[in-house]
């Protein structure tokens, strides 16, 4: 349970940070753009914004690593209940900041709208440990596994649309 537990952790830290670059796709609209937007901020100043809002959730996701990695092997729903209600919180109020970006940066605003639908799919899944049982632990560990590779993966697009570099693992 504890190295499955910590190894998904990890996985979640790369997402914070966005460790490989992905390029989205490009899709053909019909409908014609106008020639100018108003942008309240520059794609560097996003970029800087960005990495603002998710050096708290790497914290967090620091902190959640230790403090699952130092409960044993037979640890209780009970004892895992608080430290996944702390990550879940950081991840919700990450969110917010996250869409607000959206609306002040629109180029990466669709990019930035699928990483906080997979974060708050995340979050909603790590608050549901307090349905689990010790039978279902392993099973809940997958699937939060599975969520996080959603995270991972749009948060690479957020950094590709933003001309991040790709962060160091």
């Amino acid at each position: 349970m504890k190295n499955s537990v910590t190894i998904g952790v990890v996985a979640l830290a790369l997402a914070a940070c966005g460790s490989a670059q992905v390029k989205p796709s490009s899709t053909v609209s019909s409908v014609t753009a106008p020639a100018t937007t108003n942008l309240s901020m520059s794609k560097a100043q996003a970029g800087r914004e960005y990495l603002a809002i998710v050096a708290p959730i790497n914290a967090a996701i620091a902190t959640f690593d230790h403090q699952v990695s130092a409960l044993s092997s037979s640890v209780s729903v009970s004892a895992l209940t608080p430290i996944v209600t702390r990550l879940a919180a950081a991840l919700q109020t990450s969110n917010v900041k996250l869409n607000t970006l959206a609306t002040a940066y629109p180029p990466a605003a669709s990019a930035l709208h699928a990483l906080t639908g997979a974060s708050s799919s995340l979050a909603g899944i790590l608050q549901s440990v307090s349905g689990q049982t010790v039978l279902s632990i392993s099973g809940w560990v997958t699937h939060v596994a599975q969520t996080e590779s959603e995270v991972i993966n749009d948060g690479n697009i957020v950094r590709s649309t933003l001309g991040l570099p790709p962060a160091q693992s």
